[in-house]
């Protein structure tokens, strides 16, 4: 199983960076995008590491954010043949509202909803074998306060985060949980994973979302409580992105090995 990120908040190498996320995923025989970050960087640094992503089998969009998938225009013209696995709603509009009197749109871009090639999941959707993707997190447990700033499609009510999903790899003995940004809160995602798979994860991929991007306000308070909780798990950690890295420093002086950054141009292989 290798993981790659194309696109991050911090890149390696004179890579683009961008506040987003895109990872290349070779794992279960199939080779495939999770997540498109927010414009076509994400292929141009794939062509820099060696990467054809013209070659992927399909494509995920974890939530219906544009700094996940913002580059859904180009993976369709580039991947022609593609299937694009997204949560049922998830073109219907998201806002952001950072700031008192800033209103900003932040979903997908509606008129991709016709390209033919999006395939809607539910609660749990395989995508093959090994490859299973899940939503309907229940839990609010450690729910990130950063989350207050994001909207629903009427651009009033909080966002319940219904359009988040996440995917569970499970090859060779290995089980590696990937998400985007974690708004259910990643120990709540975890639990929902312990319905579908009892034994934990080894590794986890992806953001905390314990920044507010328009900001860079963090909640100092629930980095701290949550350091507790995954010190107190045999998985390791593998964040980026919406983590922030301050929250990240944080985690890092209470968890050590435990937890490290992944960045554009790193690769993990399991």
């Amino acid at each position: 199983m290798k993981i790659t990120c194309l696109i991050d908040n911090v890149a390696r190498d004179g890579l683009a960076c961008a506040h987003g996320l895109s990872l290349w995923v070779e794992a279960c025989s199939r080779r495939f995008l999770f997540d498109l970050g927010p414009d076509a960087s994400y292929i141009e640094n794939a062509e820099r590491l060696g990467i054809d992503v013209s070659s992927a089998d399909f494509a995920i969009i974890s939530h219906a954010h544009d700094d996940h998938g913002g580059g859904l225009a180009a993976f369709l013209e580039l991947c022609p043949a593609a299937p694009v696995y997204l949560r049922s709603g998830g073109f219907e509009p998201r806002w952001s509202r950072p700031q008192p009197g800033v209103k900003k749109a932040i979903g997908l871009e509606p008129r991709l909803a016709g390209s033919g090639r999006i395939v809607y999941t539910g609660a749990e959707y395989k995508i093959s074998n090994g490859l299973t993707l899940f939503s309907e997190v229940r839990g609010r447990e450690l729910f990130s306060s950063a989350n207050r700033v994001l909207y629903g499609p009427d651009g009033e009510t909080p966002d319940d985060f219904a359009h988040e999903q996440n995917l569970l790899i499970e090859e060779g003995g290995r089980r590696v949980l990937i998400d985007g940004c974690a708004h259910c809160g990643i120990v709540n995602i975890l639990s929902r994973c312990a319905e579908i798979c009892p034994e934990p994860p080894q590794e986890v991929i992806g953001g905390f979302h314990l920044m507010i991007p328009a900001t860079g306000e963090t909640d100092d308070a629930l980095t701290e409580a949550l350091a507790e909780r995954l010190a107190s798990t045999p998985t390791r950690y593998h964040t980026c992105h919406c983590t922030g890295l301050r929250s990240y420093e944080r985690l890092r002086e209470r968890l050590g090995a435990q937890i490290s950054y992944l960045a554009a141009g790193d690769t993990l292989e399991f």
